[in-house]
């Protein structure tokens, strides 16, 4: 039946017979993955078995890979090592840590004989860190009030001001205790639970329901009024990051079921005036969840998945994240057996083994990531450059739209020989079918090519939630939503998160709510106390 095909289209069935050949194969190797295997956005190391001129010499994709210039490539990377930034050691870090010096003289009657008439040489030092636990106390403030009468009878009381104000009335909640417990479960992920625990066994006899109210009512008389105008600044924010998490909420439902609820997440872009993360809980997982949240007119550049969700924005410019398109082959590639015993050969056998017809998948497979890393390396050099978004357009216009644009015929190739049905064709289609909004980073240098930035935000999230599962009510998740909107949003900008939020809520507790507090205290502002950042690596 194949005396009449072309060379051509013989190839094409090969490459169809062998990817069904290995559909079954993939297909369980993806499952077990799924169950078992780590979840990471960051690029898997595939290249470093990749031989050298792998490429078809022929492909569009190869000649895009030689026509950029070495050389150019060459000074770029001097350039990145001499920006990079010295890792700080633990030696480093003592030295900025207080100490608290002892002197310890020799003892004991030999030495004080002698004491007099000895030379002092120079001293041996020990150093260490030690660590204090945490103490519990109640303070007690205690206000005299006076009384006098004058000459003429009346009465005057004197009462001194109070200098703190208590966060509720009747309750022992202090903004350092209640700043203690909402950011362990926030930034270490410890639910109430085990904070009970903690803190039992050092003598604080604390209920989780007590920790659970004082979370709740500070979200919602001090903290979401903070929430509310971070909310609307990054809705005047040009470009953002989306992206969502499910959260069960053990409320009934009218069926009689729990309610899955969604947390969505959006972060400013790098770009941005202002830095800062919103994580918004609701009801609902679906299109409307998101109107309510974010108004579909909204104009900016939203960098996100492709996720139907998103489409509900019509005048936005949808940047879909690229490193969703690269995953997609990435765990495909993980899963094929030719790569396995790829992986196994020496160079000169690999290169060898790519040119054979019936590994013809797995030859595309990795030219199109050697293209991807190539995009990812140019976008690297404008990091390490601290390049502006100007700067980057004019970068991605010489540099990344060629090797985009040979990206995208390979796809296209990679579409069209595929066995349907089969791990490859499905990461070509995916890539085909969003082509226009994977490739919108190329027309702004503010976009970012991938949505990496929001999907590090989520992960927090995503860890507590191991930890506490769910959320008993929607109003234990509004408040949980809130308290990481704030607190994570502080780590974005460098601040101590339970050193920022005791003085955001002592400030609040004496000072009130005012518009013009409300925006000293959020936490991009330029005008808190200098005390409260901690030095930080850069991302």
């Amino acid at each position: 039946m194949f005396k009449d095909a072309s060379k051509e289209e013989l190839l094409k069935i090969t490459a169809q017979i062998s990817e069904m050949f290995n559909y079954n194969f993939i297909k369980r190797i993806k499952s077990r993955n799924e169950r078992f295997g780590t979840s990471s956005e960051g690029m898997p190391s595939l290249f470093e078995n990749l031989p050298e001129g792998h490429l078809d010499a022929n492909s569009k994709a190869a000649s895009v890979l030689e026509n950029l210039s070495q050389e150019q490539e060459d000074e770029e990377i001097v350039q990145t090592q001499k920006g990079k930034k010295k890792k700080k050691t633990l030696h480093d870090n003592i030295n900025d840590l207080p100490k608290i010096t002892n002197t310890i003289e020799p003892t004991g009657p030999e030495f004080e004989a002698v004491k007099d008439k000895c030379v002092q040489l120079k001293s041996v030092v020990y150093d260490q860190i030690v660590h204090v636990p945490a103490q519990w106390y109640v303070q007690r403030d205690i206000y005299p009030v006076y009384l006098y009468e004058d000459e003429n009878g009346e009465t005057h009381i004197f009462q001194a001001k109070p200098e703190t104000s208590k966060l509720f009335p009747g309750s022992y909640a202090s903004p350092s205790l209640t700043g203690k417990i909402i950011s362990d479960k926030v930034v270490l992920g410890l639910p109430f639970y085990r904070q009970e625990q903690d803190v039992n066994r050092q003598g604080l006899y604390l209920t989780r329901q007590t920790m659970s109210n004082w979370g709740i009512e500070t979200s919602e008389q001090y903290l979401e009024s903070i929430y509310n105008r971070m909310v609307k600044d990054l809705k005047h924010s040009g470009h953002i990051h989306m992206d969502e998490t499910p959260l069960r909420v053990l409320e009934s439902s009218k069926s009689g079921g729990n309610k899955m609820g969604t947390i969505i997440v959006t972060r400013t872009s790098w770009a941005e005036n202002h830095q800062l993360v919103v994580y918004h809980a609701t009801e609902r997982k679906d299109k409307q969840a998101f109107a309510d949240f974010l108004s579909p007119d909204y104009s900016g550049t939203i960098i996100c998945d492709a996720a139907d969700v998103h489409r509900i924005y019509k005048d936005a410019t949808l940047a879909f994240c690229m490193a969703h398109a690269r995953r997609k082959l990435t765990d495909h590639l993980k899963t094929r057996r030719d790569y396995k015993a790829y992986l196994k050969l020496s160079d000169e056998e690999k290169t060898k083994f790519l040119e054979e017809e019936e590994n013809l998948g797995l030859s595309l497979t990795l030219k199109a990531l050697a293209l991807f890393q190539k995009l990812y390396k140019i976008e690297r050099t404008a990091k390490n450059l601290h390049e502006t978004p100007e700067q980057i357009q004019i970068r991605r216009d010489k540099e990344s739209r060629p090797v985009f644009e040979a990206l995208e015929a390979l796809m296209w190739k990679i579409y069209d020989g595929a066995a349907p049905k089969s791990e490859l064709k499905k990461a070509a289609e995916y890539f085909v079918k969003n082509r226009k909004e994977l490739a919108a980073f190329l027309e702004d240098g503010a976009t970012p090519i991938d949505d990496n930035a929001c999907e590090r935000m989520v992960k927090p999230f995503v860890m507590a939630r191991k930890n506490f599962l769910f959320s008993n009510t929607f109003r234990g998740a509004k408040a949980t939503a809130i308290c990481f909107t704030i607190l994570q949003s502080a780590i974005l900008n460098g601040l101590d998160p339970r050193k920022y939020l005791v003085y955001v809520l002592d400030v609040l507790s004496t000072q009130g709510l005012q518009d013009h507090i409300v925006e000293g205290l959020l936490p991009y502002s330029k005008t808190l106390p200098a005390d409260l950042y901690v030095e930080r690596e850069e991302n």
